[in-house]
């Protein structure tokens, strides 16, 4: 004989109306949302990666680039790809799924990791070289060039890696309650960080690409010695 429960006890089966499976379904679409959020980021960085290539390759030609070109994009790498993008990644995506097993030692944890601490220092080689160049030693620009390309190649590697093993990771090893618990964590830390930022960004990102054409279409053309014209006033 089939025993017969009250209205007040728990079902047997307390997933079979749907609710639960609705519910992992939110949580992965939750996660899709935060992961596609970083993705987006990345295309928007890997834009200005490209333009800053293009802008060492100006100043190998004599291009007259403003004064306050590389400048703004030490800012844009500082504050948008390091301070808003991986900061989150660190902070939140990197601290949930130590918590969920995946330690940040792990390939390709350790690795993201590792290849922003050596982009952070390839920036501070950018930013010191650009103070030069400000300054106006001609002898600068070949260390922009430098630091630029070392830092433009580190991230361009690091970025697929990202989108082709760490994401993936992610979606793999997050149950339902850390998903949701890391779209929340995204949340708060863009208010704090400041809702407006990826808009105040992706507008000085298209900024530097159209200060860009504006030089190359003035430049003169290759000059005998790349770089030793620096940047205009």
């Amino acid at each position: 004989m089939t025993a017969v429960t009250s209205g007040s006890e728990a079902p047997a089966h307390p997933m079979k109306d749907g609710r639960g499976d609705q519910n992992a379904v939110r949580a992965r679409m939750r996660l899709a949302g935060a992961l596609k959020q970083l993705s987006q980021e990345h295309r928007l960085i890997e834009q200005v990666l490209g333009t800053i290539d293009g802008a060492c390759q100006a100043l190998r030609d004599g291009a007259p680039l403003d004064s306050r070109f590389f400048f703004d994009a030490v800012d844009f790498v500082r504050t948008f790809a390091d301070g808003w993008h991986h900061a989150r990644e660190e902070g939140q995506l990197v601290a949930v799924l130590d918590e969920c097993g995946v330690s940040h030692e792990q390939v390709p944890v350790g690795e993201a990791l590792d290849d922003h601490r050596r982009g952070r220092a390839y920036v501070g080689l950018l930013a010191a070289a650009v103070a030069r160049l400000g300054e106006g030693s001609r002898l600068a620009a070949a260390d922009v060039i430098g630091a630029a390309s070392l830092y433009t190649a580190l991230l361009r590697r690091h970025i697929a890696m990202e989108d082709r093993m760490l994401y993936p990771l992610a979606t793999a090893a997050l149950e339902p309650v850390a998903r949701d618990e890391l779209a929340a964590r995204f949340a708060v830390e863009e208010r704090r960080l400041g809702a407006d930022t990826p808009l105040r960004y992706r507008e000085l990102a298209e900024s530097l690409q159209r200060r860009l054409e504006v030089a190359v279409e003035k430049s003169p053309g290759p000059i005998a010695r790349p770089g030793a014209r620096g940047l205009s006033g």
